[in-house]
């Protein structure tokens, strides 16, 4: 079962499974556990037991007559389909008469992939509850690293975009300062100038993170690079101030359409226009921010057959604000409309 890494799961989040089939370990079990703060769930039969596996478990407590055939199998599956970073502690609970060491040995071949650990029947209470703390602490470090990693991967493939749009970025700064340069010289001067604005927008999203921010210049920063002396791109709006997070996220969007429409769409042409507006509409749930980016003059635009990055981090951002993002490939140009409550984003 593969875990959801939007949060590490609490104790209370994560039962203890218990497959004790006959007599009253099941029961004493779970009072035993219950009574400490576990959650705790008994199998009665094999079906139950299956049910229980397939959810996920924070500790597996298995008696010995629980361990038949069939519930091996169905334990050595579950181990089988974990993630690669889970490795589910599993107490099975013996009779002294056994040998200890070859049981354990047996037990390992066949649930591989678990932390087992092996307790002696009679098992105090209080030891029974200690073993099950210490390997709930142990499953929940699983969970945190898990996320860790999660989080790390998803870091790489942001940085790996960034980079990606920046030399995308400076690819067409080349190609418009070129178009518009009459020699080397007004190319050297202008190109300069542009990387400079260009450098000067990685600041201003880095900065952001803490204050608020005055939207007109923050929209300015982001498009400058992208102008030339005809004002390809014209915004308007009145200059409010944006909370740190939702301006980062505003500037990070239009980063991202700025950098599209020089790539393939009203930017990459000669002829091409782009305009950016903001207001606040009254209604009667509240206040709430507009913004609205309009191309025209481009390229024909077609909608694209597979959802990229950046619509995909647009919707998700305006998403994460209690908001929504329209984006309408219309033949004449991408069309945005994001539409957030203004409470979550003006610094009023």
């Amino acid at each position: 079962m593969t875990a959801d890494f939007d949060r590490i799961p609490s104790v209370a989040e994560l039962p203890v499974l218990i497959y004790a089939p006959y007599g009253t370990d099941g029961d004493t079990l779970h009072k035993v556990l219950t009574d400490a703060g576990f959650t705790a769930i008994v199998a009665d039969d094999l079906a139950q037991f299956q049910a229980g596996l397939a959810r996920e478990v924070g500790v597996l407590i298995v008696s010995q007559e629980g361990l038949t055939e069939k519930s091996l199998h169905l334990v050595s599956q579950m181990l089988a389909q974990q993630d690669d970073w889970s490795e589910l502690p599993i107490i099975v609970l013996l009779d002294a008469a056994l040998h200890l060491n070859n049981a354990a040995g047996r037990l390992l071949e066949l649930m591989p992939r678990s932390k087992l650990i092996i307790k002696q029947r009679p098992v105090h209470p209080t030891e029974m509850t200690t073993s099950v703390d210490t390997a709930m602490r142990a499953r929940i470090r699983q969970f945190a690293l898990a996320r860790y990693i999660a989080n790390q991967e998803e870091l790489r493939h942001e940085l790996n975009h960034r980079v990606k749009n920046i030399l995308a970025s400076v690819n067409a700064l080349f190609s418009l300062t070129r178009r518009n340069s009459a020699d080397l010289a007004e190319f050297s001067l202008e190109f300069a100038g542009r990387l400079n604005a260009l450098s000067n927008v990685h600041s201003v999203l880095f900065n952001v993170d803490y204050g608020s921010v005055g939207l007109t210049e923050l929209v300015e920063a982001i498009l400058r690079p992208f102008n030339t002396e005809e004002v390809r791109v014209v915004a308007t709006g009145p200059n409010q101030r944006l909370l740190s997070e939702p301006a980062q996220k505003i500037a990070l969007s239009l980063y991202e359409l700025a950098t599209n429409a020089a790539k393939y769409g009203a930017l990459s042409s000669s002829d091409g226009t782009v305009g950016v507006h903001w207001a606040v509409e009254r209604g009667l749930g509240g206040d709430n921010f507009v913004l609205e980016w309009s191309e025209s003059g481009g390229p024909s635009v077609k909608p694209p057959t597979r959802t990229g990055y950046g619509t995909r981090f647009i919707r998700s951002a305006a998403h994460s604000l209690d908001g929504e993002a329209n984006l309408d490939f219309t033949p004449a140009g991408l069309q945005v409309r994001v539409r957030v409550p203004a409470r979550n984003v003006l610094d009023r």
